[in-house]
């Protein structure tokens, strides 16, 4: 995947677009501030239409502007998860106890995240999915089902039609690129700090 980073027009362009004239100006006055910092990590960020999006989110919720992935990230999975579980769609064995499911479901995420990775693919199919240890004993325990409905949902992930071996498999990918990444990098930092070497 090839993405083309924005030049400061375009910046403010998508701010007009997605806020309307008038509180694109206002929004667009406090994020123009902050580049104006000369934050070369805040910069690298805003200049990433993914993350743009994100920021221009957080602006918007009165939520200050962050110059690291990981935390946008973090916010975004965590805000769909918690989201998805206050509509009344999933069952009330996920929703019972919200921050345990969500907890569950990124660790989850972070493992499908890290096996795709590993192999170098963006995706895994189902028969994968299956064979790949979701959590710890003490974590809260979820299904693969459980927790790909509820990514499904929250719109994490998608599914889709992975190449196996030459043969089309029903499987899961990752709403956006970076969310693997994400994920998968998740998983790396938990496993360094467990004292693995990785």
């Amino acid at each position: 995947v090839q993405v083309q980073n924005l030049d400061k027009t375009q910046m403010q362009r998508y701010f007009e677009l997605r806020f309307g004239p008038e509180q694109s100006q206002r929004y667009w006055g406090e994020f123009e501030q902050r580049l104006q910092l000369g934050d070369q990590r805040f910069e690298h960020l805003a200049r990433n239409p993914y993350m743009l999006s994100l920021l221009a989110h957080r602006i918007s919720e009165g939520q200050g502007l962050s110059d690291n992935r990981a935390r946008l990230m973090d916010r975004l999975a965590q805000r769909r998860l918690f989201h998805e579980l206050s509509e009344g769609r999933q069952p009330e064995s996920l929703t019972a106890d919200s921050l345990s499911t969500v907890n569950a479901v990124l660790q989850a995420l972070s493992r499908l995240a890290y096996a795709m990775q590993t192999k170098g693919q963006y995706g895994i199919n189902r028969r994968a999915a299956e064979e790949v240890r979701l959590g710890e004993k003490q974590a809260m325990k979820l299904d693969l089902g459980e927790v790909v409905d509820l990514a499904l949902d929250a719109r994490l992930l998608e599914e889709s039609t992975i190449m196996q071996s030459g043969r089309q498999e029903p499987g899961y990918v990752f709403y956006h690129h970076l969310l693997q990444e994400y994920f998968a990098a998740r998983r790396l930092l938990e496993l360094f700090r467990s004292g693995q070497n990785i």
